[in-house]
């Protein structure tokens, strides 16, 4: 055949409707020119009527010519303006997809006049379907020119030979049946195609568990799971699958991931972490965003100052936090131990579970895994599922051991230290084994759709070679494609392989090295480039390279490339513009960095180092590096450091990193930042005050904290001997009395306070004899009769010599306090008169209300004064505002109150645990905690609920003995409500033997009481008797409610055993009732003299002396005070001794009655067990059945937790409204001129201009297609990323929004939406804020970058228009002055620039304020638009801000424009 016998395309078309088997010849004729032109690897890219050539038979076509442009037939790719792209050969697919429409319709499918129209439809409008226009073509046809009309090239054909089989098909079926019949098209084009499965092989049991554990959590569960394996065993992957489906869900799902690199910041993960759910609260609507800031700030406390200090990214979520009070380590450790949960917690729930993602452990920090540590142990926080991820075989090389499971449960159980626990925590361990066999075939069959022989023999080679390592094989597997090893044969229509070429492959080479040598063919700078980049971290700016580098912003751009089309790095979705430099890659896997790192000679790499260190330090953005990234950087290149002053500044960082470090209690990391800083001064005079001594007093509370006792002793004595001062000394010592103190050395501490005291000129004797202890009292007491009048004024003493005495006493109370409490009165004598004569301050208030509690205790005499001591103890404390001072003083408070008024004293133990945990004084909170449990008056649901309210609030931090009587108590109540399997013995971890009357041992006592009751209460007389003579010998020093509980039910069962003893107990049992009830007589207040109880052990003793009458009525008069006191207890105790009394006397009725009665109050109590142990004794009675009260009483005790702890639902406002067009007609103009080039260039479906007062939105601009916004529920736009707009001032750029952060955004979940950009536009001097939101819902990725950076020139230009005209007559005043200062982080006017701008830079702002683009900045003074580009980012660092509008806003602001 011939050019002579063909005709141009657009002759045969011609605006007729081709026949279809005529259609189908041409398009298999013009589908073959394609299909010869890509086999040669070349894209045509220019196709359209006038420059084809088919022949009159239709058989074949030619190009006659390179044809020009023609934008009726060029595809989206080829017009994007904000995403230009070379053809591809899916361009000239989309291209026949037009032909082949035109060529049975006669018509374009898409129809538009200029340039813009063109780009417009092509990006933005679906064409009519073909069986509209032509009813006859639906089916196969209508699907296959709909498919090369999609306007994303992955959803096209993607290859001419599977739309050429498709097209022969048709042909087939039309010329067999008449007709084309329905089949699946594409098949042929899917497998010609080399595609990795997104699916994972191998996994499916793995899947399920790790989605059981985010099932438990979304049902308000909590736990851990630590998946383990080898590098690219598809540990990430397997997380990343259940990332999709639980966002999409609703959930929030936060990752961060531990750097192969810098492992020294401490929590870097979780803070990474906890950056991105800071970020992603802010698409939360604003009444949700202040319920949760409010159970924030209530939930921490004054710990919120711990957490912004940490993670300063919450200041905008909280507010301005006042610093937290300092703390010695160890409390400053359990302080933080608690918050970070705490803080992580809040934003967890059951409607709202929460997964965190913690990527590559084996590089974790000390702090991280402190943390999960804690989160194991903690059986509080619901909702949260901690993941971690752990490369195995870095734990087998340490431990020498090729057992990958063996070696990650071991690390697992040492990191966890699960073996010291009471209980196992909630720790799961899934373990990726790497693929076998069959799972590889099966991965090859799903690639080729071939499960045959020769599959199988090359799945079994890959096996071999790779180990069934995932990554391994994706990368060998991609590596053969590339080197045509691997290659789809259109001849024979299947995939083909040089088996020879993969059988030469060395067995099991390793991973790294396949990535080595991709790397190596890379070019020479792009190595470099990805060099430094592995040493930044896994994910690195390229702002950051360039300047590191020399290169420019747009050659390292260029440099890069190359990388990332060999599938070794790719850009974040969410980093910012390129002119802000913020644009962020990531390296694909770790193992790319580590190999990318590996090719940097060893010898350089300390080079390196310290160049990307000394550039980080000359940064002009001085928040861009942490203090930690410096250091680190500059650490590592610190062996080629000559300077000594640059080596003593960074000694100077090393020491900041390390007191930031220790601020956050992350004690290792402070020491190695430490000791790194002495290392680097050499020998350099440590003398006090110099930088070497404020590095060494520093380090001795990290020492002591990670376990080098030896060491921490050793330098204290070192620094003693450098100085002489009394001031510097006392700080050691006390330093000294803490690290013993924190050992549970009390003995050596006492030591060391004593001789530290000394020094002060205070003698303490070590056993003070009684007659010395009376004499200290004595003076005291004159003492304060003389200051009388002046206590409660005593003035402030903030001198130096006095609080660092103070301070020592402080350090040393508890202590002493332990070991003798004669040393402790006679030390808080003189300090309360010493403090008479100084003046206030902490220590004072305190040392006098502790010695008010003594006297108060000690001599009923002096009760009212040592009430009046600690209530003026509390009122000199006011000036401090000291919530750990509050802790301690609210206890004493307690105490104080706790005989007369034990209701009142829970009161004051509750505050005391409130300040206690707020000031992380645990030691208190405990002693807090276990005293008001043993100490208990009210029902057992009340005290069930402090216990789960105690639990919840200390997250299980407090001192094993509280946790022991929280067991305790918790099997006491079980055993009252019916359970008689339990032992409350069993809950002590151990039971100390040793019961001398100088042991104080709160378990045994509290055993012993709670025992003597259940042992009363159940009959078992005799046993009572037992559990009181064992409690005996521990009675010294319990607090008196406890002594008096054992005195009434050693008295009570003393009265029920009288009637069976025998004559010689009767006698003995009655001189004990009669000493029992003199006691009663004497005390007062709770179990005094008025109580029901004394009147109830009355009863008893006069119904043994056969007094019936006085018995009846005080038995009477027992159950009235029980039920005026709430005493169920007692009530149910007084009835049933009465029921008692009352049938012996033959009385049978009232004895019933009173059993009834007794049934009913020991129910409402809660002691079930009771009740049912009454109708067993008495079955033919009928007894009410009341055990439904009591699990009444129970419920509502947890809804009244639960009700306590829900945020009551607010009523909602409208999220968004539409009020018609509030702004001038000019402006509106203004803004839906710049709305609809906005939509037309970037491609967007529909678009909106929107503003925002903070809470509803208002359309301001509306453009594009409008009919498909008008959805279900007048859903238009994703709300969650406007808001997040709103308050951030941030755009978001996302290629497919249900795959992003806000998948679960209602708009998002319901309908197709793909690509989305929102940006952020500031009038300057205007409250409301504008946003830009764009959507196509037809192409992934359609706005990029460089869209956006031209869609942020178009808002610059709008909003300089707009100042013009809001400009007054003296061209500096705007029309509005703004309500309140716009959201976002331009910062106010009067804040001055902390670099000034050059004259170049100057220049460049004038010209950004005029509306000019880079490129005609460019122009305008003769330079590069990449010289624009740097100068634009360097001006934006200098301004603190991140686009063109806010540099604008920002300048005017500052009167640079004037």
């Amino acid at each position: 055949m011939s050019f002579a016998d063909s005709i141009r395309l657009r002759e045969l078309l011609d605006g007729t409707c081709m026949e279809v088997s005529s259609f189908l010849d041409c398009a298999v004729a013009l589908t073959k020119l394609v299909q010869s032109a890509h086999q040669k690897d070349k894209v045509i890219g220019c196709l359209q009527p006038g420059v084809l050539l088919v022949h009159r038979e239709l058989k074949e076509a030619y190009l006659s010519e390179e044809g020009g442009e023609n934008y009726a037939y060029l595809s989206p790719e080829q017009l994007s303006r904000s995403n230009p792209l070379l053809p591809d050969k899916r361009s000239d697919l989309y291209t026949l997809g037009i032909l082949f429409y035109e060529m049975l319709t006669g018509r374009l499918p898409l129809q538009a006049r200029r340039l813009e129209d063109w780009i417009h439809v092509h990006m933005a409008v679906v064409p009519a379907p073909l069986s509209g226009l032509r009813p006859e073509l639906e089916g196969p046809l209508e699907d296959i020119i709909a498919k090369l009309l999609s306007k994303s090239p992955e959803q096209r054909y993607q290859s001419a030979y599977g739309l050429l089989a498709d097209l022969k098909q048709c042909i087939s079926f039309l010329d067999i049946t008449g007709k084309i019949e329905h089949f699946e098209i594409g098949m042929k084009d899917r497998i010609s195609q080399f595609r990795l499965p997104k699916r994972l092989f191998g996994r499916e049991e793995e899947a399920r568990e790790l989605r059981a554990v985010v099932e438990r959590a979304s049902a308000g569960e909590s736990g851990f799971v630590l998946v383990t394996g080898r590098a690219g065993s598809g540990k990430t992957s397997l997380i990343g699958e259940l990332q999709l489906s639980f966002t999409r869900e609703g959930g929030t799902f936060i990752t961060g991931k531990c750097d192969y690199m810098n492992h020294e910041i401490p929590f870097a993960p979780i803070l990474q972490a906890l950056r991105r759910l800071l970020r992603q609260t802010w698409s939360e609507a604003p009444d949700k965003v202040e319920q949760l800031k409010s159970r924030l700030l209530d939930a921490l406390g004054q710990g919120a100052g711990i957490i912004t200090e940490i993670l300063p990214e919450a200041v905008r979520l909280l507010g301005t936090i006042p610093l937290a009070e300092p703390l010695p380590p160890a409390e400053a450790a359990l302080r933080f131990r608690r918050l970070l949960p705490t803080f992580i917690g809040m934003f967890a729930g059951e409607d709202q579970p929460l997964v965190l993602f913690l990527d590559d452990l084996q590089w974790a920090d000390p702090d991280t895994q402190d943390f999960l540590r804690v989160f194991a142990e903690d059986e509080v926080t619901s909702g949260i599922a901690v993941i971690g991820s752990f490369r195995s075989e870095t734990l087998e090389e340490r431990l020498d051991s090729g057992d990958q499971n063996g070696a990650s449960a071991a690390w697992l159980e040492q990191m966890l230290a699960m073996q010291h626990k009471p209980s196992s925590p909630r720790v799961q361990h899934i373990a990726l084994e790497p693929l076998t066999y069959v799972d590889v075939r099966q991965f090859l069959s799903d690639i080729f759709e071939e499960n045959t022989a020769r599959v199988r023999m090359l799945a079994e080679l890959l096996y071999h070679r790779t180990g069934g390592d995932p990554l391994y094989i994706h990368r060998l597997l991609d590596s053969l494609h590339r080197e045509q090893c691997l290659y789809f044969d259109e001849a024979r229509g299947s995939w083909e392989w040089d088996i020879t070429a993969i059988t030469a492959l060395p067995e099991a080479p390793g991973l790294l090295q396949l990535i080595e040598q991709r790397i190596r063919l890379l070019p020479g700078d792009t190595v470099g480039l990805l060099g430094i980049a592995a040493a930044l971290g896994y994910s690195f700016r390229v702002s950051d390279i360039a300047s590191m580098s020399g290169y420019s912003l747009e050659d390292t751009l260029v440099l890069l490339q190359p990388a990332e089309l060999e599938s070794l790095i790719s850009r974040e979705e969410s980093s910012p513009d390129i002119e802000a430099g913020g644009l962020v890659y990531s390296f694909l896997h770790d193992r790319i960095q580590q190999a990318a790192y590996g090719i940097v000679p060893e010898e350089e790499q300390a080079g390196l180092h310290l160049a990307i260190g000394r550039s980080m330090s000359r940064s002009l953005d001085k928040q861009a590096y942490s203090v930690f990234d410096r250091v680190y950087h500059l650490n590592l290149g610190s062996p080629k450091m000559d300077d000594r002053a640059e080596r003593r500044t960074l000694a100077e960082l090393n020491l900041q990193a390390g007191l930031k470090s220790k601020a956050t209690t992350a004690f290792a990391a402070a020491l190695y930042f430490l000791e790194t800083g002495l290392h680097l001064l050499g020998d350099e005079e440590a003398a006090p005050g110099s930088l070497p001594y404020r590095l060494m007093l520093e380090l001795p509370e990290c020492e002591y904290i990670c376990g080098y006792t030896e060491r921490a002793a050793a330098l204290l004595d070192r620094l003693m001997g450098l100085t002489g001062d009394l001031l510097e000394r006392s700080n050691i010592y006390r330093i000294r009395i803490a690290m013993y103190a924190y050992l549970k050395k009390d003995e050596l501490a006492v030591k060391v306070g004593r001789k530290a005291l000394a020094e002060f000129g205070w003698k303490l004797p070590l056993r003070p004899s009684h007659a010395a202890i009376l004499k200290e009292v004595t003076l005291t007491q004159t003492a304060l009769y003389r200051k009388r009048d002046q206590l409660t004024a005593l003035p402030v003493n903030r001198d130096p010599h006095y609080k660092a005495l103070s301070d020592l006493i402080m350090a040393i109370a508890s202590s002493v306090f332990t070991v003798s409490l004669e040393l402790s009165a006679v030390l808080f004598s003189r300090f309360v008169r010493y403090g008479l004569k100084a003046g206030n301050n902490e220590a004072f208030a305190y040392i006098l209300a502790g010695y008010g509690l003594v006297i108060l205790r000690n001599k009923l005499s002096l009760y009212q004064k040592g009430k009046l001591y600690i209530e003026t103890a509390s009122q000199l404390s006011a000036p401090f505002e000291s919530a750990d001072l509050s802790c301690r003083l609210d206890y004493i408070r307690g105490l104080a109150r706790l005989q007369q008024n034990p209701q009142e004293a829970g009161g004051y133990f509750r505050k005391s645990v409130q300040h206690g945990m707020e000031a992380a004084n645990l030691s208190f909170v405990s002693i807090a905690m276990l005293t008001s449990t043993v100490n208990h008056t009210g029902s057992l649901h009340s005290l069930s609920r402090m216990i789960m309210e105690y639990e919840i609030l200390s997250r299980k931090l407090v001192d094993e003995v509280t946790l022991s009587i929280f067991r305790i108590a918790k099997e006491y109540i079980a055993r009252m409500q019916g359970d008689t399997g339990l032992s409350m013995e069993a809950a002590l971890p151990v039971l100390n033997n040793s019961r001398s009357e100088e042991s104080l041992n709160n378990e045994i006592y509290y055993i012993c009481t709670c025992e003597t009751e259940l042992a009363y209460l159940e009959g078992r007389y005799r046993d009572a008797l037992v559990w009181v003579a064992q409690g005996r010998f521990n009675t010294f020093r319990q607090t008196r409610m406890q002594v008096r509980k054992q005195h009434i039910y050693h008295a009570l069962t003393l009265a029920a055993l009288y009637p069976d003893a025998l004559p010689e107990e009767r006698s003995r049992f009655r001189r004990q009732l009669n000493k029992q009830l003199d006691s009663l007589k004497r005390w007062t207040g709770y179990f005094g003299r008025d109580s029901s109880a004394c009147l109830l052990i009355k009863a008893e003793i006069e119904r043994i002396d056969g007094k019936r009458t006085a018995a009846a009525k005080n038995y009477e008069l027992a159950i009235t005070t029980a039920r005026r006191e709430g005493n169920g207890m007692m009530e149910g105790i007084a009835c049933e001794r009465s029921s008692h009394f009352y049938r012996a006397a033959g009385s049978v009725a009232g004895a019933d009655g009173f059993l009834a009665d007794a049934c009913r109050a020991y129910s409402l109590w809660g002691a079930e067990g009771k009740v049912q142990l009454l109708k067993e004794r008495y079955p033919d009675l009928s007894l009410p059945s009341l055990l439904k009260a009591g699990e009444l009483a129970a419920a509502e005790t947890a809804t009244a937790i639960i009700d306590r702890e829900a945020v009551p639902e607010q009523r909602k406002e409208a999220p968004y409204r539409f009020d018609g067009w509030p702004e001038p007609i000019e402006r509106l103009d203004r803004i839906s001129s710049f709305l609809e080039s906005a939509v037309r260039y970037s491609g967007a479906v529909q678009g909106y201009v929107l503003n925002s007062d903070g809470k509803n939105f208002t359309v301001s601009a509306q453009s594009g297609n409008l009919e498909a916004p008008v959805r279900e529920e007048g859903t238009v736009f994703a709300e969650s990323i406007v808001r997040y707009v709103v308050k951030t001032t941030e755009p978001v750029l996302l290629a497919d929004a249900g795959r992003s952060s806000f998948a679960a955004d209602p708009h998002i979940r319901k309908h197709p939406v793909l690509s989305v950009l929102c940006m952020p536009i500031l009038f300057p001097g205007e409250a409301m804020t504008s946003v830009l939101y764009l959507e196509n819902d037809l192409i992934t990725g359609v706005f990029t970058l460089d869209g956006q950076n031209v869609l942020d020139f178009m808002i610059a230009r709008m909003v300089y228009l707009h100042s013009q005209q809001s400009v007054g007559p003296q061209g500096t005043t705007y029309e509005h002055e703004p309500e309140h200062e716009p959201g976002g982080p331009v910062e106010r006017a009067e804040d001055p620039l902390v670099d000034s701008l050059t004259y170049r830079e100057k220049e460049i702002l004038y010209s950004l304020s005029d509306g000019l683009s880079n490129k005609e900045i460019a122009e305008r003074f003769g330079i590069t638009e990449g010289t624009v580009k740097s100068h634009v980012f360097r001006l934006y660092g200098k301004l603190g801000v991140k686009r063109r509008a806010q540099a604008i806003a920002r300048a005017r602001e500052l009167q640079l424009l004037d």
